[in-house]
């Protein structure tokens, strides 16, 4: 039996999900757009990728290599890409749609329910939370709804977290990365979307006393979602005009690079407009960082194993809420091994890899 994967083969997050899953354990067939990052470890391992920017040249190739025995898993569900391949997709003995957060939090309903041929046609879906699992079942019978599985990605960002902790402090990680290390750095966000309405929260980070700025530096994040020119332009005109210390980070970093970034935020600020429970966040939370994050973000799970954060309800409560953080001077909250625990639970692959072959084993026995 083989899994043919439609996923994008440049991202970290599906690379880890091949080698921490499926990696000796089922021939795997990935279907992607491109393949330039990890061309070199698909290769060595053995792994065909099927690269296309030509539909047709591709609808060829599949003719030929997909067969009705296989498992066709869609990662990031895609609509334009998915009725492209509608004819492959039925030909699969067993169908998997995996959501990974804002391809079905941040779409209109209309997307949505262009999805419902697909939804009706899988053998199983995969969501992030109970949260993606119960806006799905808005548009779903309640025949279907058992085909709705909660199941989240693991994260091997939280090794190397550990990893780099024993060989650098904080103070140390912010050296690295050209940083004054007595200043309280917050990093705002952790890509460079709109969505993630770094401005919204700026805007109110600008009303604090200057002498509260100046013990402060802002670091952004922008090493992917960098599409938006107009808004990071507007973003950095304000930052100038209004003389705030900061740092745009929009090179790629690796996994040793992000688990320092994470290690030298002292405060995380977030303002997303809907999100998922984002690893981003949780390695934020591992290394020690202070999470400032809205309410309507309902981030349920960490509250129930209490782990702590600060919220507000609008963005003009900030200032505020920032002014009491910076004046205490916060260092890394060294957590203990309960609450890493707790959060390694909730997103490393240790434990999360199993069910993901768990849900392939049920697959292949027809259950």
């Amino acid at each position: 039996m083989r899994v043919v994967l439609l996923i994008n083969a440049d991202s970290i997050f599906c690379k880890e999900y091949v080698e921490y899953v499926l990696f000796g354990k089922y021939e795997t067939l990935i279907v992607s757009r491109v393949n330039t990052q990890y061309r070199q470890y698909y290769r060595e391992n053995g792994i065909k990728v099927l690269c296309y920017s030509n539909i047709e040249k591709l609808v060829e190739k599949l003719e030929k290599k997909i067969c009705s025995d296989d498992i066709f898993h869609v990662h990031y569900v895609n609509i334009q890409d998915l009725r492209k391949l509608w004819r492959f997709w039925l030909k699969c003995r067993k169908r998997i749609l995996s959501y990974w957060g804002s391809d079905l939090l941040r779409v209109p309903t209309r997307q949505i329910l262009a999805t419902l041929p697909f939804l009706y046609s899988a053998d199983s879906i995969t969501v992030i939370n109970k949260e993606m699992r119960q806006k799905l079942k808005k548009y779903m019978c309640r025949v279907k709804w058992r085909h709705i599985k909660c199941l989240d990605f693991g994260n091997s960002t939280l090794d190397k977290i550990d990893e780099v902790s024993v060989q650098m402090s904080s103070e140390k990680c912010k050296e690295y990365l050209g940083l004054d290390s007595k200043k309280v750095i917050i990093s705002v966000g952790y890509n460079a979307i709109r969505e993630q309405q770094h401005l919204e929260m700026m805007r109110e980070v600008v009303k604090l006393p200057k002498e509260l700025i100046d013990k402060a530096f802002f670091l952004f994040h922008f090493g992917y979602g960098a599409k938006d020119d107009v808004y990071i332009s507007q973003l950095t005109s304000f930052l100038h005009e209004k003389n705030v210390p900061y740092k745009i980070i929009t090179e790629f970093m690796d996994k040793e690079d992000i688990a320092v970034l994470r290690l030298c935020t002292d405060i995380f600020l977030y303002g997303q407009t809907t999100d998922a429970l984002s690893c981003s966040v949780i390695e934020h939370l591992y290394a020690g960082a202070i999470l400032v994050k809205p309410v309507w973000l309902d981030y349920l799970e960490l509250k129930k194993k209490g782990i702590k954060y600060y919220e507000y309800v609008r963005f003009n409560e900030l200032s505020s809420l920032l002014a009491q953080l910076i004046y205490k001077k916060p260092s890394k909250i060294n957590r203990g091994l309960k609450e890493h625990k707790i959060l390694r639970n909730l997103s490393s692959w240790d434990r999360l890899s199993s069910k993901w072959l768990s849900l392939y084993m049920e697959e292949a026995n027809g259950k």
